[in-house]
C-alpha cells in the first residue's frame, strides 16, 4: 500500500506564516503533499480561503488551528495545541476565539482552555 505524505501543521499570513492560503496549497501541490492542513496561531481567519484554494487547485486541505494555553503542570507553561478536523462553523472553537482579545495581530495571551474534543474525520482514499 502507498504511503501519502501529508502536513498538519502550517501557517498562513493570517497567523506568523508568509503565505497566503492559496499559495499553501499551490506549494504542497508542487512539493507533491497529499493533503494539507492550515493551523494558523488562535485564528481560523484563513480557513474559508484555504478550502476554496484547495478545491480550485484539486488538492485535500484539512481544517486546523494552533492554540496557545497555560498549563502550570509544565516547567514551561504555555503550551501549543494542534486541533484538526473540526468543522470551521464549530460553536465551541468560536466561543474559544471569542474569548480572545488580542491588542495586536499575532500577541500572545495566557489563558486556560476549556476541555473540548476535536476529531479528525477524513478517510484516506486512493
Amino acid at each position: 500500500m502507498p504511503y501519502k505524505t501529508v502536513d498538519l501543521h502550517c501557517h498562513s499570513y493570517y497567523s506568523d506564516g508568509t503565505f497566503s492560503p492559496e499559495a499553501l496549497v499551490i506549494e504542497a501541490k508542487k512539493r507533491g503533499l497529499w493533503a494539507l492542513a492550515l493551523t494558523d496561531h488562535d485564528s481560523i481567519d484563513g480557513i474559508s480561503l484555504f478550502h476554496q484554494a484547495g478545491k480550485k487547485h484539486g488538492f485535500e486541505t484539512i481544517t486546523g488551528i494552533e492554540l496557545a494555553a497555560e498549563y502550570t503542570a509544565f516547567q514551561k507553561q504555555e503550551i501549543h495545541i494542534v486541533g484538526l478536523g473540526f468543522s470551521p462553523f464549530s460553536q465551541a472553537i468560536a466561543e474559544i476565539l471569542e474569548k480572545r482579545h488580542f491588542p495586536a495581530k499575532n500577541a500572545m495571551k495566557k489563558w486556560f482552555l476549556p476541555s473540548i474534543k476535536l476529531v479528525l474525520p477524513f478517510p484516506m482514499r486512493k
